[in-house]
C-alpha cells in the first residue's frame, strides 16, 4: 500500500479515474428523470412511479451508508472499490433487464446500496493519495466527476435512452462501470486508511470525538 509523500508527483490519473467513476455513477442515479415517458410507458406505470425510482435510490443511499461504511471499514479500500463497482454494474444490468416495476425497484435498491458505500470509500480515498497540504486539490478534482454529471451526463443518458431506448442506456453505463473497474485496477493506487495510534491512546467512539459535532452539522448542510 502506499502513503503519500510530500515529493511524489500529484497522482491526476488516479485521481481523474475516480472523478469519471462519481460521473458514471451519479449519471446513473438520476438517469430516469429524462426517461420517464418511455419507461413508463413501457412498464405499464405512471410517471411518477417512474420517478420514484431516484427517491427510491437516494432513500437507500441515506439510510444504509453508514452501516455499511461501519461494517467494512478493516477491508482494503481499492478492493473494496472494485468490488462496488462491480455491484454496481449487476445493478444496471437487472435494471436493463427487469420485466416488471417490482423488480426494477429491487434492481434500484441494489444500485443505492452500491453506491452509498462508493461514497463512503470514493469521498476518503483522495485524501489518502496525496499529502494534507494538497487534499483540496485532490477532492476538488474528483467532485469535478459529480458536478459534471448534473451538467453533462444526465442529458447525454437521456439522448442515449431516446436514440437507443432506456434498457440500452442502462446496459451501457453497466458497461462503463466495468470498464472503470479494470481502470480502478490499473491506475489507482492502494492506500492505508487505517489511523495508527500512538503509544498510549486509546480508541475514542465517534459520540466522544470532540471534531464529531462540526462533521455532523457539515453533513446536515450538504
Amino acid at each position: 500500500m502506499t502513503a503519500p509523500h510530500p515529493d511524489r508527483p500529484f497522482p491526476w490519473i488516479g485521481l481523474l479515474t475516480l472523478a469519471v467513476a462519481i460521473f458514471v455513477l451519479v449519471t446513473s442515479e438520476f438517469l430516469p428523470t429524462g426517461l420517464l415517458p418511455d419507461m413508463a410507458r413501457d412498464l405499464e406505470v405512471s410517471q411518477s412511479q417512474i420517478g420514484l425510482l431516484v427517491t427510491i435510490f437516494a432513500a437507500t443511499v441515506a439510510l444504509t451508508t453508514a452501516p455499511l461504511a461501519a461494517l467494512t471499514h478493516r477491508y482494503s479500500r481499492k478492493w473494496l472499490l472494485i468490488g462496488v463497482l462491480g455491484v454496481f454494474a449487476l445493478a444496471n444490468v437487472l435494471a436493463a433487464i427487469a420485466p416488471s416495476y417490482e423488480l426494477l425497484v429491487g434492481a434500484r435498491v441494489l444500485g443505492g446500496l452500491a453506491h452509498g458505500l462508493f461514497w463512503a470509500i470514493a469521498g476518503a480515498y483522495a485524501g489518502h493519495l496525496v499529502p494534507r497540504h494538497q487534499i483540496a486539490r485532490a477532492v476538488a478534482v474528483t467532485s469535478a466527476g459529480g458536478t459534471t454529471a448534473f451538467v453533462l451526463g444526465v442529458p447525454v443518458g437521456t439522448a442515449i435512452g431516446q436514440a437507443l431506448g432506456w434498457r440500452s442506456a442502462f446496459g451501457i453505463i453497466a458497461a462503463s462501470v466495468v470498464l472503470l473497474a479494470f481502470l480502478v485496477l490499473r491506475f489507482l493506487p492502494a492506500v492505508d486508511h487505517r489511523v495508527s495510534l500512538a503509544t498510549g491512546e486509546i480508541p475514542v467512539p465517534a459520540r466522544r470525538d470532540p471534531t464529531f459535532p462540526g462533521v455532523l452539522l457539515v453533513c446536515l448542510l450538504v
